[in-house]
Parts: C-alpha cells; sequence; structure tokens
C-alpha cells in the first residue's frame, strides 16, 4: 500500500472494526481466530464474519492494496535440510535421469511420497534420526520406494506415481556411502519470507528500500537486510497497528483453507485404485455475500497481475487445489464440482513439475553454474 493512503486506511478500517463491535459488543480484538473459528471452506463462513471480510476487502482495494500469499511447507524444509547437499551433487553428477531432470523435481518427488505415501512413517523417523547419515537416509526412502511400487503396480491411477519413483530410485542408487551429510537441526527458513515480498515489490515496478516493512511481536527479522528492505519497524503491537491486523484476518483465513485442501487431498491408502475427490461440501450453493469474498480474493490473490502474488514451496498440490477450487467458483454453477476441480488441480500440478526443469534449463542459459550458485547469489529462491 502506498504510504499517502496509510492513514485514511487506517481511519477508515478502525471505523468497520466499531461497526463490527456494535452488533457483536462481546467481541473485544477483532481477530482470525473468532473470525474463522470454524471455517474449512468459504461456505463456513457466516453472515456477520462475511459482512466485516467484505468491508475489509472493498477497503484494500479502494486504497490500491497489493497482497502476497506465502505458502511454504515444512515437510519441504524437513528434506532439504537433510538432503541438501545430496541435492546439490546431483547436479555435478549430470546426467539426471529424463524423467526427473532437476532437483527441484526431485526434492517434490520425495516430499510427496513422505506426505502422502511414507504410511509407515520410516522414512520421516530417518530424517530426524540426528545420528543417520545421508546415505543410511536414502536407504530407507530406497525401500519405502519399492514398497510402494511393488505394492500399487497395476492400479492405473498412480501409474505416472510410481514412474516418478522408479526415476527416483535410480537416482539414489547412484548414491554412495561416501555422500556429504547436511544439516541435523531442523529451523524453518523465515528468509523465504522476505526474499518472496522482494520479488513480489520488484514485480510491482518498486525499490524495496522505499518499503516500510511492519513486524508484529515476536515475528523473524531474517533476512530482510539481505532483500534491501532497509526500513524495518519491529515488535510492534497489533492492538496499535490496524495494518497488522489486517494481515492476521486474511493469514488466518487462507491458512484454514490452504490445511483444508492439504487435509481432504489425501488418499485411502486402502483405496488406492479410488481417485480423491474433495467432499460436496466444498461444491455446496455459495450465498450472495461468499460468491462476493470468492470475487475479491481471487482478483487480488489468483488472477493478481503479479505473478508473485503467490509464492510456495517445490511441494504446493494443496495450493493448487486451492487454486482450482478458487478458478472454479468464480465460473458458473454447472462445472463448480469435485471431477472438474481434480482434472484443474492436476493440471496445475503438472505444469508446475514442467516449469521446475525449465527454471534450470534458464540458469544454465543466463550462466549460474548451478542451482547453489543461483541462491547463493540471491536469484533462486532457497529451498532449504
Amino acid at each position: 500500500m502506498k504510504a499517502d493512503k496509510q492513514t485514511e486506511f487506517n481511519q477508515k478500517y478502525v471505523q468497520i472494526e466499531n461497526d463490527y463491535r456494535k452488533k457483536n459488543k462481546q467481541i473485544r480484538e477483532i481477530k482470525g481466530a473468532n473470525l474463522f473459528k470454524k471455517t474449512n471452506t468459504i461456505q463456513d463462513v457466516n453472515s456477520r464474519s462475511a459482512s466485516f471480510l467484505i468491508s475489509l476487502l472493498n477497503l484494500l482495494k479502494e486504497m490500491g492494496a497489493q497482497i502476497q500469499l506465502s505458502a511454504f511447507d515444512k515437510s519441504s524444509v524437513v528434506v532439504a535440510t537433510r538432503l541438501k547437499e545430496w541435492l546439490f551433487s546431483l547436479e555435478n553428477n549430470k546426467p539426471l535421469n529424463h524423467k526427473l531432470s532437476s532437483i527441484k523435481e526431485v526434492l517434490y518427488t520425495i516430499v510427496k511420497y513422505m506426505r502422502q505415501e511414507d504410511e509407515s512413517k520410516k522414512f520421516l523417523s530417518a530424517l530426524n534420526d540426528k545420528e543417520k547419515t545421508t546415505y543410511q537416509i536414502l536407504r530407507v526412502l530406497e525401500k519405502g520406494l519399492l514398497q510402494f511400487i511393488d505394492k500399487n503396480k497395476g492400479i492405473p491411477r498412480v501409474e505416472r506415481q510410481c514412474r516418478n519413483y522408479q526415476e527416483l530410485i535410480k537416482i539414489i542408487s547412484r548414491s554412495t556411502k561416501s555422500t556429504n551429510d547436511s544439516g541435523r537441526e531442523f529451523k524453518f527458513p523465515v528468509d523465504h519470507l522476505p526474499f518472496g515480498l522482494n520479488l513480489f515489490v520488484l514485480a510491482s515496478g518498486k525499490d524495496p528500500e522505499n518499503c516500510i516493512i511492519y513486524l508484529d511481536e515476536d515475528a523473524p527479522t531474517d533476512g530482510y537486510n539481505d532483500q534491501d528492505f532497509v526500513q524495518i519497524k519491529t515488535e510492534l503491537d497489533s492492538k496499535i497497528f490496524p495494518g497488522l491486523r489486517t494481515a492476521d484476518i486474511l493469514s488466518v483465513l487462507m491458512g484454514k483453507l490452504l490445511s483444508s485442501f492439504n487435509l481432504q487431498m489425501m488418499h485411502d491408502h486402502l483405496q488406492m485404485e479410488k481417485r480423491k475427490l474433495l467432499p460436496q461440501t466444498f461444491f455446496n450453493s455459495l450465498t450472495v455475500q461468499q460468491k462476493e469474498i470468492v470475487a475479491m480474493l481471487s482478483q487480488l490473490l489468483f488472477d493478481s497481475p503479479n505473478q508473485y502474488a503467490i509464492v510456495h514451496s517445490e511441494f504446493a498440490d494443496y495450493v493448487f487445489a486451492t487454486i482450482a477450487w478458487f478458478n472454479l467458483a468464480s465460473e458458473d454453477d454447472s462445472s463448480f464440482n469435485s471431477e472438474n476441480h481434480l482434472s484443474e488441480t492436476l493440471v496445475l500440478i503438472q505444469k508446475q513439475f514442467d516449469e521446475m526443469a525449465v527454471t534450470t534449463d534458464m540458469l544454465n542459459v543466463i550462466g549460474f553454474k548451478n542451482s547453489r550458485d543461483a541462491i547463493e547469489r540471491g536469484i533462486l529462491k532457497p529451498f532449504y
């Protein structure tokens, strides 16, 4: 938001809060946790919360505000932290297999297995075992992949998945006991946030040095200076800064929606032959207010002209499921169903997967030695 609009925004937002409190006198501080306490889908947003949210979204539009959704996956961090050196080494031992031609594709495939197929949790346990070497972790992964393929061979729904896992096994088989170990302590890489914000600001035609960053109490400050953000206000009280309260409301809503899509996309290991469709509750009719919320959130995020309005980890299937749902909910009711949703989700996931290889090829074209070089020089988002 432009600096000359902030005072007007603050005043109008406080008025929106006051209007809401008049009808809901038991509410002291209006937070996302209160407004969306029982929200799993947009259909769960009740009339009072919807009215407040619509007023807020209209105000953001009036002020010309832009928002960014950062959806970084913790499971990707766990895998990348333990296997970082091995992943980088793959680029030094080219060629990778044709089906998995970049380390981003390899990372995505491993995280997908850990999240969706590691039924016994043996691979996750190996990642969390500080005593295990990279080589030992890879052997556990290889064994789990082989068991999954053997158990599910002949099931059409997972045929492509099994092929990718077979390619991953070929890559793992080239590893030796001398494979370098990586870090054994997990720390969520909060510098992902300023990296993504830097891209967002630059794509908006702005200079990061001219931006003022407002951070809530206990919010991490790592990485902002490295991304040319020099005006940083920290340890701020959200009760005093309306912008922080706005960020809380939007992040809680989107966080709950993403979490819900993530949960519902997990398939039943006892029924692998069945496609995983979202429950009908996701496709119940939307009220007029709910349709308005969908339209405004789509305009701010999913249809934003800024290509960095949404930033995410290599594995982000549930993010694409969310995008697909908003795309369908914005269209006519006849296309708003679970079958169309699954089809559109798979298209978006495959598109992202294909783009991973293109990104790696582009790095070579513009003069970077490899992904590590691009990451260290601040061109490529760290995946660890």
